[in-house]
């Protein structure tokens, strides 16, 4: 009798273990997902770049109406949220750059056109 009493306690012991840890991965999850649905910006520098019917390093080549991004390491494709003095857009990677020092983007025409943006200026970005 104490045997089988002992072996259920151990039994409910191992299972309010199991449901510990599967609440705090759960925890975990949810706040690295960013549960509320918010995006994270950060500064970065940007500037445009024109170069229309030049291939992209992530294939095509650049059209008036294309939206995109260059940056260096970021796969093609990946799809980043760029806000600038209140506009919003969410545009994909498309090309590699930019090659000037201490600017981390490069904004299709397009884009910058969509965000009232020109020059070189400091944009939030997320991912």
């Amino acid at each position: 009798m104490r045997e089988t009493i002992a072996r259920r306690a151990d039994g409910l012991r191992h299972l309010a273990v199991l449901l510990l840890v599967l609440l705090l991965a759960g925890l975990l999850i949810a706040k690295g997902c960013g549960s509320s649905g918010e995006l994270h910006f950060r500064d970065a520098v940007a500037s445009r770049f024109d170069d229309y019917d030049l291939p992209l390093a992530c294939g095509g080549v650049l059209g008036r109406a294309q939206q995109g991004v260059a940056h260096k390491t970021l796969p093609c494709g990946t799809q980043i949220t760029i806000r600038y003095r209140g506009r919003q857009v969410r545009v994909p990677v498309i090309d590699r750059g930019p090659y000037v020092a201490g600017r981390e983007f490069d904004l299709a025409g397009a884009t910058a056109n969509r965000l009232g943006f020109g020059g070189v200026h400091v944009i939030r970005v997320s991912p």
